[in-house]
């Protein structure tokens, strides 16, 4: 993932995939399946530029990500045939050769919050099962929220040291922010 100049990366981590959830079943018209040679690239592209707001051309789609020989598999979820979220396998053997790396999770704005990532990401979970890892870590940015809620649900926990970095107060202010807005959600807040 790449990381900005403003927000650095964060790293979660399944030190185990014993206890996997199961994949859930996809609201109605929704369908998970694997991208497969002849699937277009154009409109995965097209969905990966909006999920993550930069640019992805055929080309970026099929370097990075296709037919990039670090990746596994990639993983869609379709809505009525068309392409809305996503999420691939891989394994950055420079970090480890025993734990998959969950990559490039995203999903069309206004597909949220329908539990898209969380299919993908369990699905990409089995297929480290069947390449036979032992654990998966992954990348985010501490301001998407929503996304390291879907992480820690599917068993994924905070690495508080990133390359050398100690990280812990970062993770303290994403689960004080986490928590206050959970809490605005659901009507609480201080009692008078």
């Amino acid at each position: 993932m790449i990381e900005s100049m403003s927000e650095p990366n964060i790293r979660m981590r399944r030190p185990t995939l014993e206890h996997l959830p199961t994949i859930p079943i996809l609201p109605n018209g929704y369908e998970l399946h694997q991208f497969v040679k002849g699937d277009n690239s154009k409109v995965l592209g097209d969905l990966l530029t909006a999920a993550f707001e930069e640019p992805w051309d055929e080309t970026r789609v099929k370097t990075d990500l296709t037919e990039a020989p670090d990746v596994h598999a990639v993983y869609i979820v379709t809505y009525q045939g068309e392409m809305v979220s996503t999420a691939s396998s891989q394994l950055r053997e420079k970090h480890t050769t025993t734990s998959g790396y969950v990559h490039w999770v995203g999903t069309r704005p206004d597909h949220r919050g329908k539990g898209l990532a969380y299919a993908l990401v369990a699905r990409v979970l089995q297929d480290f099962v069947e390449r036979g890892y032992e654990g998966s870590y992954l990348e985010t940015q501490p301001s998407r929220h929503a996304a390291i809620k879907t992480y820690l649900k599917l068993g994924f926990t905070p690495e508080y040291e990133r390359d050398g970095q100690n990280q812990q107060a970062i993770w303290s202010e994403i689960f004080q922010g986490m928590f206050k807005k959970s809490r605005r959600e659901k009507g609480g807040g201080r009692r008078e």
